[in-house]
C-alpha cells in the first residue's frame, strides 16, 4: 500500500487515503547464455574438488604432509568458491593428524561436499 498525499481546503496535507499500487512488467528474464556458462564453470568447480579429494585420498597416507595438503586445499577453494566463507570447511580436517585419524581425514570427500554446497546456495532465496 502506497500513502497519497493531497490537500485540503486549509493547504493542510491529509495523509490518511490509501491507494493500492503494484509494479508492471517487473518480471525477471532469464538469460539461457548465462544459465549455460554458469553450469559449465560450476561442473569445472565440481572436477577440480575431486580431483583434490582424490589425491588427497593419495597423500592421507602421511601424516603432517596431509595437514598442510588440507591448508592448500582450503586456499584452493578459497580462489575458485563463490561464497569465501566455505572454504574454511576443509580446515576442520587438520586437526585429523593423528595416523588412524588421518585414514579417517583421507576418506572424507571434504572439497567436493564443499563445492556442491557452494553450487546450491546460489538457488537459495533470502527473504
Amino acid at each position: 500500500m502506497v500513502q497519497k498525499q493531497h490537500k485540503t481546503d486549509n493547504n493542510k496535507v491529509d495523509s490518511t487515503r490509501r491507494v493500492k499500487a503494484e509494479v508492471v512488467g517487473a518480471q525477471k528474464k532469464t538469460n539461457k547464455f548465462f544459465e549455460k556458462v554458469t553450469s559449465v564453470f560450476n561442473t569445472i568447480k565440481l572436477v577440480i574438488a575431486i580431483i583434490l579429494d582424490l589425491s588427497d585420498l593419495v597423500i592421507g597416507i602421511i601424516p603432517f604432509v596431509n595437514a598442510a595438503y588440507d591448508v592448500a586445499c582450503s586456499l584452493i577453494l578459497l580462489i575458485i568458491l563463490k561464497h569465501k566463507k566455505l572454504a574454511l570447511l576443509p580446515l576442520i580436517e587438520v586437526p585429523l593428524i593423528i595416523p588412524p585419524l588421518s585414514f579417517v581425514n583421507m576418506l572424507l570427500p571434504i572439497c567436493t561436499i564443499t563445492v556442491l554446497l557452494d553450487n546450491e546456495m546460489e538457488n537459495v532465496k533470502y527473504e
